[in-house]
């Protein structure tokens, strides 16, 4: 019985069949194997991306922290030598005059002052009236000097301040019953044909924001809402939030508008997926929620931090 001769060529071909069947089963099983894994362990993969993301960052080339960028803190120092925090209205009010005497570009603050200063004079000699049944009055004392609150929204006025509030997402939380709050422009590109949807931006169902004494001294606010991710470490942060119809812009977003002297906001979208955040010249990549991943620039403390005890004795240059 005669044989067909069997060519190289017939072999390669049934190799490669059988090559692709077995890349196909391991592609398939690989597959399966990790939606497993992400049906009943999702928090694994998601520790792997954070993982994979602190990787990337501490290996990220030229990344320096600014120095133009200059933290005031309220320190220990500061704290035994002025009181612990909160301190009264008028002594804030006293650390912003000064900061604002050495001439900084623009000034945000991390803090809400969400309710009347207590402390004050006025305040005081109402409270022990009430409490005593008494008519209590201070001869001398000067209505601006009686209330704390209005020492500070005189520091503030004409001043480049961004204030600080923050935004509620449950009805539970408490929430301010007069907002002065300062929205954003905004504006959305897309590709052409996409229809028009929703920006994806988070929704807030409240505010808790500065006294309106405070904030319609203001020029500018912005929100101080971050959510650290599953393993406590905050690697997004929010940029806009939209509330009441109009949008507001983080805090750190704000003060760099304020710099700029901008408050229009370009949203570029990509399939009705929301992908980055642009004002000026500048673009900031973002998620699909508007969030920025953060870029770390180093350990604790790498920016410029300054006592605001310094500041308060004069010991800070201006430069």
């Amino acid at each position: 019985m005669s044989r067909l001769p069997i060519r190289d060529s017939d072999n390669f071909i049934v190799n490669g069949k059988s090559g692709n069947r077995r890349i196909l089963v391991w592609g398939l099983l690989s597959t399966l194997f990790f939606a497993i894994i992400f049906a009943f362990k999702p928090n694994l993969l998601q520790q792997l991306d954070y993982i994979n993301y602190d990787l990337l960052l501490r290996n990220f080339p030229n990344n320096q922290a600014s120095r133009n960028l200059v933290i005031v803190d309220l320190d220990e120092k500061s704290l035994n030598r002025y009181g612990q925090w909160p301190w009264p209205r008028y002594r804030v009010a006293e650390l912003f005059d000064k900061i604002a005497a050495l001439k900084p570009s623009v000034i945000g603050l991390d803090m809400v002052f969400a309710e009347p200063d207590r402390t004050s004079a006025g305040q005081l000699l109402k409270d022990l009236g009430k409490t005593y049944k008494l008519d209590i009055t201070v001869d001398g004392l000067r209505d601006e000097f009686s209330d704390n609150d209005r020492i500070l929204a005189k520091s503030i006025a004409s001043r480049r301040f961004v204030l600080g509030n923050k935004f509620q997402f449950s009805r539970l939380e408490k929430s301010s019953e007069q907002c002065v709050l300062h929205p954003v422009k905004v504006s959305s590109r897309r590709n052409t044909g996409e229809r028009k949807e929703d920006a994806g931006l988070p929704e807030s169902t409240g505010a808790l924001c500065n006294l309106t004494i405070l904030s319609e001294k203001a020029g500018a606010s912005g929100f101080i809402n971050f959510s650290p991710d599953q393993d406590g470490m905050l690697r997004r942060l929010p940029m806009l939030i939209q509330y009441n119809g109009e949008v507001y812009a983080s805090l750190a977003l704000a003060t760099v508008l304020k710099l700029k002297n901008s408050g229009n906001i370009l949203l570029q979208k990509d399939g009705g997926t929301l992908n980055s955040v642009n004002y000026g010249r500048t673009s900031v990549p973002v998620d699909r929620h508007g969030q920025m991943l953060i870029k770390f620039r180093g350990p604790n403390r790498s920016y410029e931090y300054i006592s605001a005890a310094d500041i308060m004795s004069g010991d800070v240059a201006s430069g």
